[in-house]
């Protein structure tokens, strides 16, 4: 399903997030004290004994993607030699390699790293020019885990003096957190970049969210917030502490949906601020852009996703990048694309049809098909089509033919319709079921299905008739709301509207869903019905306890 054009009366429009690109200042570079690396400090024997075998017991292996002007390969640990030595597949992107990536190549990797170039005795922040740049394009493909931290690691892990062990702790921690996915994480390490004297926009994650950062004063005091955090296995305060300068910048603004992992004490004023966060992130598998995709092809059309539309699908939500609002609407609207697509349309709306056509609602119910008679029946006329693949009409036009050919010859529907009933009685019924007064020519045109016959044996010309009712215009837009809420029930629930857990066990829910889409006349955004759906309870548990 890709690029299907949608049919009346609802049209899908995707709601376009902007990204607000925020000024930048300009910001004075803050060396460590001294002109030698670093003297005295006081380093825990936990983080150097820890160093190694967590370097060693890392996760499973990812794919890794440095923002090459930010790893100072001149020294070692760095986020390179770290992640490689932790098993993982490490991709350097010089500025011309990263500036000719696409989003989709972004994000084929597991995480994206911008380093520390070993604060700014490897350069200033024009080193992250070309990453600000292309901003706009690496930005959507970060759909997983982002970390940000304000330190330089490298720096201190490869003082020719007195290493800092616990530094390729934080480093693997943080890279570990982000690659571990879902989606394309993101690890940032703000070295020297942003600590200016005041309050400094952090540029290059402005696609991202506002972020702004002050200098720390070389803050040496610090405190781990959150000691359970995956990007803080293993270490404590005192690892992360008196490193001679041991954070750059405190974090004064970040969005809301990030964590504080780590604070400071800034030496001025005691103020103990932020300098470590990172994105607070649900683990359930649905939140995956790939893989909400993948469930609504098998939830609506009952195949796996075909390559381009996964693809084109899976785009338009990580399009908004880690703006979390955007998420939300394109969620929203892709979902109910597959509704609306001409495949459903064309398959399992028409089944729905059919069986209004043939015995109206269900008794004492407000609907004309459970989910056991839905799904086999609409596997049946869905098989093997692919809307805008190759022969895909000519296949639903068969499928369909086949289909009510073998509906008609059902036990329930010949005891409904004897075949000693005349054309006029059957297709009366049908139309009467369906709860439509046809137009004269359209009653006519199903009567004639039968030609001069008296009775309705043929059983083609029954097929025929029963397909001329179902799919009447009339009939189409007078059950598309009411089809529109049982899929509700049918694709997401995976249940019948008065099943448990439905409180009352009747059609209470349904009914409200379907009073309030009607409200809207018909749009699903503002009767907010697709996205309570998708953020039940009931739903999300299908897939995470």
């Amino acid at each position: 399903m890709k690029q299907q054009r949608i049919q009346p009366p609802l049209r899908m429009a995707l709601s376009l997030a902007l990204i607000g690109l925020l000024s930048v200042t300009a910001m004075a570079g803050r060396k460590d004290a001294g002109s030698s690396r670093l003297t005295g400090q006081s380093v825990s024997g936990h983080a150097k004994r820890t160093a190694l075998a967590r370097i060693t017991a890392a996760a499973a292996p990812k794919r890794i993607l440095i923002y090459g002007p930010t790893l100072d390969n001149s020294v070692a640990p760095n986020e390179k030699t770290v992640a490689e030595a932790a098993g993982h597949t490490v991709t350097v992107a010089d500025e011309a390699t990263w500036a000719a990536m696409t989003t989709a190549q972004f994000a084929s990797y597991d995480a994206i790293v911008l380093g520390d170039p070993s604060c700014d005795n490897y350069g200033g922040i024009e080193l992250l020019a070309t990453a600000n740049a292309t901003k706009s394009v690496w930005s959507r493909a970060i759909t997983g885990s982002i970390y940000v931290q304000g330190t330089d690691p490298v720096w201190h892990g490869s003082s020719d003096d007195d290493p800092v062990a616990a530094t390729q702790v934080l480093m693997l921690d943080g890279i570990n957190f982000v690659a571990g996915g879902p989606g394309t994480g993101l690890y940032v390490s703000l070295s020297c970049f942003y600590a200016s004297e005041s309050e400094t926009p952090v540029d290059v994650l402005s696609s991202i969210g506002d972020f702004q950062a002050i200098d720390s004063e070389c803050s040496d005091a610090v405190t781990i917030v959150n000691p359970t955090h995956p990007a803080m296995a293993g270490l404590t305060s005192a690892d992360l502490s008196d490193w001679g300068c041991s954070t750059h910048e405190l974090i004064t603004k970040f969005p809301s949906n990030f964590e504080v992992l780590a604070t400071a004490v800034r030496p001025s004023d005691s103020a103990s601020l932020p300098y470590i966060i990172a994105s607070v992130r649900s683990v359930n598998p649905i939140d995956d852009a790939g893989n909400f995709v993948r469930q609504h092809y098998r939830d609506f059309l009952n195949r796996e996703a075909d390559p381009d539309g996964l693809a084109f699908w899976t785009n338009e939500i990580m399009l908004c990048g880690s703006d979390a609002q955007c998420v939300q609407d394109r969620r929203i609207n892709v979902s109910a694309a597959y509704f609306l697509s001409i495949e459903f349309q064309e398959t399992g709306y028409l089944v729905y049809r059919v069986y209004k056509a043939s015995y109206g609602n269900l008794s004492n119910a407000p609907v004309p098909i459970t989910l056991n008679e839905f799904q086999p029946d609409t596997k049946e006329i869905e098989q093997g089509v692919i809307v805008n693949q190759a022969g895909w009409e000519t296949l639903l036009e068969n499928n369909k033919q086949a289909f009510t050919a073998e509906f008609v010859q059902r036990s329930r529907f010949a005891a409904t319709y004897p075949t000693s009933m005349s054309p006029e009685a059957l297709v009366d019924a049908l139309f009467t079921n369906a709860g439509v007064l046809p137009a004269s020519s359209d009653r006519t045109a199903a009567i004639n299905e039968f030609g001069s016959a008296l009775t309705t044996a043929d059983l083609a010309a029954r097929a025929r008739a029963l397909r001329d009712v179902a799919e009447n215009s009339t009939l189409n837009q007078q059950e598309f709301n009411r089809a529109f809420v049982l899929m509700q029930y049918f694709g997401y629930l995976r249940r019948n509207p008065n099943e448990p857990p439905e409180p009352t066990l009747d059609y209470q829910g349904y009914s409200f869903w379907l009073d309030k889409l009607n409200t809207f006349n018909g749009n699903f955004v503002q009767a907010e019905m697709v996205k309570a759906f998708l953020d039940s309870t009931e739903y999300r548990q299908r897939f995470s306890p």
